[in-house]
């Protein structure tokens, strides 16, 4: 169960477990050195993804230039751009399989044309091409450059965006091992979201950073200090241990705001390592710049033995 969703093994693309040794691997090259105006049988592919909604699009054109196909094609919306674009070329390629002629496929899409190209395990569209196009030589993967005004190119985009407007799903795909694990980070982040909201604890740091985020991690005990509120500081000392909660330069009450910009013990540190302008500056606005988390840390090491004596 995927929230209100229920899905089941066969609703997912988990690639292949019997996987081919590397030396029988199939790959398929690809150039980009052909001419998109070339006189040959030729198509133009694109993926498109707007508002949540992914599109296929494709325009094929004889070797007179005259169009000859085109096909516009909603997928389901766990399909990601990247699928988008293989589907495009994928129904392409079984639209000119009785042909025997060499025939050219433009995409603009160079992540899919690496997967073609890779020896790795991929998403069973991509070993579907691998293998139509394994025995299939006259058929040609070409890589285009994106909106730079050429025609079958920007057409194949419109087919591929008009689709994302449509409400009929004409494929549904399957759910990726990608799609799977983004969704359950997404998720968690935002259950991790509503209980550091609620939460009764920590709000000293909640009030520094009220939205979670993985990206964001200091993996340092002595700036860890300053970020929670804890440990060497005189007010946490009374809170948990009943310690005295005044700073040992007697002035004030041993904060942080108190050490970072009034305890005249470490004036020295501030202005060997503090910006000029720190009084203007914010905990994580300081602890942003690399010199002023070294003064932080010396900072700290001075508290933790006060602390100790």
């Amino acid at each position: 169960m995927v929230q209100d969703l229920t899905l089941y093994r066969e609703d997912f693309d988990l690639g292949h477990s019997d996987l081919a040794p590397p030396w029988e691997a199939c790959v398929i090259p690809w150039t980009m050195d052909m001419d998109p105006g070339i006189e040959e049988y030729k198509i133009f592919t694109d993926g498109s993804k707007w508002n949540e909604q992914v599109g296929s699009g494709a325009i094929c054109y004889d070797s007179n230039g005259q169009e000859e196909w085109s096909f516009s094609l909603r997928l389901s919306n766990n399909a990601s751009v990247f699928i988008a674009e293989a589907i495009a070329i994928l129904e392409s390629i079984k639209r000119i399989l009785h042909i025997n002629r060499i025939c050219s496929i433009f995409t603009d899409s160079r992540s899919v044309l690496m997967a073609l190209a890779s020896y790795c395990d991929q998403t069973s569209i991509i070993e579907e091409i691998k293998l139509i196009l394994k025995d299939k030589r006259n058929i040609v993967l070409c890589w285009v450059k994106a909106h730079v005004g050429i025609s079958g190119n920007e057409i194949a985009d419109s087919l591929a965006k008009e689709a994302t407007r449509r409400e009929t799903i004409d494929i549904n795909i399957k759910f990726s091992k990608r799609w799977l694990k983004n969704h359950f980070q997404r998720v968690i982040k935002e259950r991790w979201q509503q209980r550091w909201e609620f939460s009764l604890k920590a709000r000293y740091t909640y009030d520094l950073m009220p939205q979670v985020s993985t990206k964001r991690c200091f993996g340092d005990f002595y700036i860890n200090q300053f970020l929670t509120g804890h440990g060497v500081f005189p007010v946490y000392q009374m809170r948990f241990f009943g310690k005295n909660d005044i700073c040992h330069c007697g002035r004030d009450q041993g904060t942080i705001t108190h050490y970072l910009y009034g305890c005249p013990t470490f004036n020295q540190i501030r202005q060997g390592y503090f910006p000029s302008n720190f009084v203007n500056l914010g905990l994580l606005e300081l602890i942003s710049l690399p010199k002023v988390r070294v003064g932080l840390r010396l900072m700290g090491q001075f508290l933790l033995q006060k602390c100790l004596d």
